[in-house]
């Protein structure tokens, strides 16, 4: 797929997809299409709505997608790689330590943020995943 860079009216440049597919999820962001290019597609059809329209209905519905498409995830991997780190919050770094683990497949298992770092937190992740996959990790690996 090749992209080409096309100037908009105030000087601004935008970048449009020449091949004619459209994006999937393993692209690269800068290649998918923002909500200006989503605007400017429904005006081509007749439709005028604002991107800042189009925007509230990504975060409105993108969680209801995603519940929706919950029970169509394969069954969680018995092979867990676990990380945790802080968080930058407000522009500032917190040490609000976020858990989280992902099987061998790259399924996203679980995330917990956590204002400590201690063994009561990490427990309480691993018992909350558990619960919700149904699955007990045969090999956790860590970084």
């Amino acid at each position: 797929m090749k992209v080409a860079c096309a100037v908009r009216a105030g000087g601004r440049r935008r970048r449009t997809r020449t091949a004619g597919t459209s994006p999937t999820a393993h692209q690269h962001p800068a290649l998918l299409p923002v909500y200006r290019d989503i605007e400017e597609l429904l005006a081509e059809r007749g439709v005028e709505v604002d991107h800042v329209t189009v925007y509230r209905w990504v975060q409105r519905f993108t969680p209801l997608q995603a519940e929706a498409a919950r029970p169509c995830r394969h069954r969680a991997g018995d092979r867990w790689f676990v990380d945790e780190t802080y968080v930058k919050v407000a522009g500032r770094w917190r040490y609000l330590y976020r858990y989280r683990a992902i099987d061998q497949f790259g399924q996203v298992i679980d995330v917990l943020v956590s204002p400590q770092r201690d063994a009561k937190a990490a427990r309480r992740f691993f018992e909350q995943a558990i619960a919700t996959t149904k699955v007990a990790p045969v090999e956790v690996v860590t970084d």
